[in-house]
């Protein structure tokens, strides 16, 4: 069974989720992240996969060919992020998420 490489964390804050958990295979290896709100928790060959797919998002939205709101990346809203995690995984086991209630005063 492949093992869990190396783990790296990222600050992360945002409006909507409390929390968030993904799970899945990359080239093979199990990958995970956590979300708890404050800090991203995530497998380095995940984390080296998102960072690809933020570079290829920058050249398409240069270019026109992906719109903006569309651009993946690892520090913006937590939901954002975890699109841009489960988009690169090779294939998903687990995708789950709090969210955040708001307070309506």
């Amino acid at each position: 069974m492949p093992q869990l490489r190396r783990s790296r964390k990222l600050p992360l804050v945002g409006p909507g989720f409390a929390d968030f958990r993904v799970e899945g295979l990359v080239d093979d290896f199990v990958v995970k992240a956590t979300w708890d709100g404050r800090c991203l928790a995530l497998s380095e060959s995940l984390y080296q996969r998102a960072l690809l797919a933020v570079a290829v998002d920058e050249i398409f939205v240069e270019t026109g060919l992906v719109p903006e709101r569309s651009r993946s990346t690892l520090c913006g809203t937590p939901a954002d992020v975890i699109l841009t995690l489960a988009r690169s995984c090779d294939s998903l086991h687990v995708v789950e998420y709090t969210r955040r209630c708001s307070d309506h005063r």
